[in-house]
């Protein structure tokens, strides 16, 4: 997940100031270079430390990926006159060599697909040397709000689940327009901003269908449930993967969990033997509405060539009777609220500028 975790609290959070460690400063040998000198990629790779002037605010988050931070950037401007202030999210990876290729590759499909407002928007991203291998640290926009792991949780109506996914459709639209999959398409990485819109976030399972319609081989990454069959079976996929993933996620803001979790014990092993079994949740246990089980009677095949794709789905009508942005704010801030969850926001939403180039 990117952008913050969302841990309970009803405290509010104090803003205690931390200066980045210099890679410079730790005095760790150089790593040992790459076999291609093309993995670092000087079009997305910031080849020094970040600005000392940028001061953590808070923590957000800790996971396998490394550590999210919320940012505070203040410098003056051209002219010396004034103290250009903003705020943002910086996501920090530290990895061994091998991962070198894959961390270069979530930068450059999140670089891609970054300009539409249900992506969450990434900036420069700075890379050094760092023990055996390198640490990145992604500049990424500030989504004030969260996951969805509470709002999937929480009372409410299908029209507040179809305006979620409409959002999100319109994202994976956007980026299989470019030919890439999200490839981790769950509730802990779609985030809301403080404006109540949708973002599309961490791009580490992404890639374009050039590589993924190739024969693969090697592990099996993501969320048992949401991963589409023909990616479980090792085969070639495309955009249809996200239809199957997003059918599940569909289902998991309906029910508060994941549907294909049936006992104690949930793993990669126990969702591939429902898959042998061609096991799916069965919809009519659910009370869905009519417009709702037409909506998932589009996603839930096996056979990824007889799913719909994000741009045939967008017809259905239960994305047309969704609930306005507004609505959908009013009762995510009640669910907020009344789980006693704060975070720091911005003054004003100008300052939540990320930055796009080195400073």
């Amino acid at each position: 997940m990117e952008g913050l975790s969302d841990e309970s609290t009803s405290e509010p959070i104090p803003r205690i100031l931390v200066k980045f460690p210099s890679a410079m400063e730790e005095q760790y040998p150089p790593p040992p270079t790459p076999l291609n000198e093309g993995f670092l990629r000087a079009d997305l790779l910031e080849m020094t430390d970040m600005p000392r002037y940028w001061t953590s605010v808070h923590h957000l988050g800790t996971g396998a990926f490394g550590e999210i931070h919320l940012v505070h950037s203040d410098r003056p401007d051209a002219q010396q006159t004034k103290i250009l202030h903003s705020e943002f999210v910086v996501k920090i990876l530290k990895f061994p060599l091998s991962e070198l290729v894959n961390v270069v590759r979530e930068v450059e499909m999140h670089r891609i697909c970054r300009d539409h407002q249900n992506v969450l928007f990434a900036g420069v991203t700075y890379c050094q040397p760092f023990k055996e291998g390198y640490r990145v640290q992604m500049c990424l926009e500030y989504a004030a709000l969260g996951d969805l792991s509470l709002f999937a949780n929480k009372k409410k109506e299908e029209r507040h689940i179809g305006y979620v996914l409409k959002e999100v459709i319109y994202g994976l639209s956007y980026i299989h327009e470019k030919d890439i999959v999200h490839g981790d398409l769950s509730v802990r990485n779609v985030l809301v901003t403080h404006k109540g819109v949708i973002k599309l976030s961490d791009f580490g399972m992404a890639d374009n269908f050039k590589n993924t319609t190739r024969p693969r081989k090697g592990l099996i990454k993501g969320t048992p449930g949401f991963i589409a069959p023909e990616v479980m079976d090792m085969k070639s996929y495309d955009n249809k993967a996200d239809m199957w993933s997003l059918g599940i996620f569909a289902l998991f803001l309906l029910t508060g969990g994941n549907p294909f979790k049936l006992g104690l014990i949930f793993n990669l092993q126990s969702y591939r033997n429902l898959l042998s079994q061609h096991f799916y949740p069965d919809l009519n246990r659910l009370l869905l509405s009519y417009n709702f089980k037409s909506f998932m009677s589009d996603l839930k095949h096996y056979d990824p060539d007889e799913r719909c794709d994000a741009f045939e789905i967008l017809s259905e009508p239960i994305l047309h009777e969704c609930c306005t942005s507004r609505e959908f704010m009013e009762l995510y801030s009640q669910m907020r609220m009344s789980n006693g969850r704060t975070f720091p926001y911005a003054e004003q939403s100008e300052v939540l500028v990320v930055p796009v180039t080195r400073e």
